[in-house]
């Protein structure tokens, strides 16, 4: 215990003189004319064909348009973009590089939970603000925390989201459950156990695989043979794609299967998965509207005017989200621009709308997760369409 408590006090005043440092060098990153942000973003590895490129247009995209508007209290947002490769290997010497060689004022973005889960240490240690907008580990924001805030849902409130609709399932007594224990995995797998133990629920099969997991044939068997009414998944898109196939070929996507954040476009999920019918029963958590929305429309031009290939997905849509965030923190902080009055601004900002988003963002300086509203999605007629936070069929 004493052990404990000395690492809680060495954390609290780590961060605390990191903002006493902050303030000493305020204008690091910024000039009379810019802020240079540090856009952190997979665009390699397991994220880096879905989540990175759609988060960093969307971000381009609202911060483009701030700065033909004449940026923010005279000054433009100039942005330093470093792939992260959603692994440790790539986001340590990313997040150094844009702290100590480019010289960021704050971070923003983080796609991979166990990538920023490796860097948060250096992240706090040096005061550096940080707008996650799409790691959902509960580790991420947990206090003391000087300066990490998140837009996305915190992965334990996404497993009680899960458990939750699968309950709701009509006649739905045996579950099933698939997932990674890394570090991202973990943190909503737990939330999904601890919500089912709370119903007196046990699972009837309680599979793994990992990232890089080829074949998920022996899962799927036995998932099949164990014969569930409804399959809980909490595996990054890759593995997620290869259990679908496995599970396809069992009769077992002709259940609900229970998605998450992480497979938020699921447009894209049909086409990786590439089999006629087998995403036709999954849902999805998530916390964007339907991209088809006709109010979004005009939105589909704007990124298209940034980077032609990237479509109007969930993903683009938290960095839209994120992005339009930090432009509200960044003009309450004012003219006078400090990490520290950054950091008082985001603690500042309740009931914050976004237009991509289903639920307001409220921040604090006990809690920096300012996103408490999930939703169901599934794919209808080539289109992803809302559908509550109950099962329900769509015809």
């Amino acid at each position: 215990m004493r052990t404990h408590a000395t690492r809680r006090t060495l954390s609290v005043l780590g961060c605390a003189l990191a903002l006493v440092a902050g303030a000493a060098t305020a204008e690091t990153g910024v000039t009379d004319d810019t802020i240079r942000i540090g856009l952190m973003v997979p665009l390699t590895g397991p994220a880096g064909a879905t989540v990175g490129p759609g988060m960093a247009t969307g971000a381009k995209t609202v911060w483009t348009e701030v700065n033909e508007a004449g940026g923010i209290h005279g000054r433009k947002i100039e942005w330093v973009e470093e792939d992260t490769g959603c692994t440790a290997e790539m986001g340590i010497p990313a997040v150094k590089k844009a702290i100590h060689d480019h010289q960021v004022f704050m971070l923003a973005s983080g796609g991979c939970s166990n990538e920023i889960l490796s860097y948060r240490d250096i992240v706090l240690e040096n005061g550096v603000p940080y707008s996650v907008w799409g790691a959902t580990n509960d580790k991420i924001t947990q206090q003391p925390n000087c300066c990490i805030f998140r837009t996305s849902l915190r992965a334990g409130y996404e497993g009680v989201l899960q458990a939750d609709f699968a309950r709701s399932v009509p006649n739905a007594e045996r579950f099933a459950i698939i997932a990674q224990h890394d570090a991202w995995g973990q943190a909503k797998y737990d939330g999904v156990m601890n919500k089912l133990k709370e119903y007196g629920i046990t699972p009837i099969a309680d599979e793994e695989m990992t990232a890089e997991t080829a074949d998920a044939t022996p899962q799927a068997l036995r998932i099949s043979k164990a014969n569930p009414d409804v399959i809980i998944t909490d595996l990054f898109p890759k593995p997620t794609t290869v259990f679908l196939r496995a599970a396809h070929q069992y009769g077992l996507t002709k259940l609900p299967i229970i998605l998450h954040t992480s497979i938020n476009d699921l447009v894209q999920l049909e086409k990786d998965v590439g089999i006629p019918g087998a995403i036709d029963n999954a849902y999805t958590v998530t916390f964007t509207r339907d991209p088809n929305a006709p109010d979004l429309e005009p939105w589909k031009a704007k990124l298209a005017a940034i980077a032609p290939e990237i479509k109007l997905t969930p993903y683009s849509m938290w960095g839209v989200t994120g992005a339009s965030v930090v432009v509200e923190a960044l003009q309450r902080a004012g003219r006078d621009l400090t990490r520290e009055s950054l950091i008082a601004a985001m603690e500042s900002i309740e009931g914050f709308e976004s237009e991509m988003i289903f639920g307001p963002l409220t921040y604090s300086a006990e809690d920096h997760d300012g996103n408490k509203t999930g939703m169901f999605q599934k794919l209808h007629n080539g289109k992803q369409v809302d559908v509550g936070l109950v099962w329900k069929a769509i015809e």
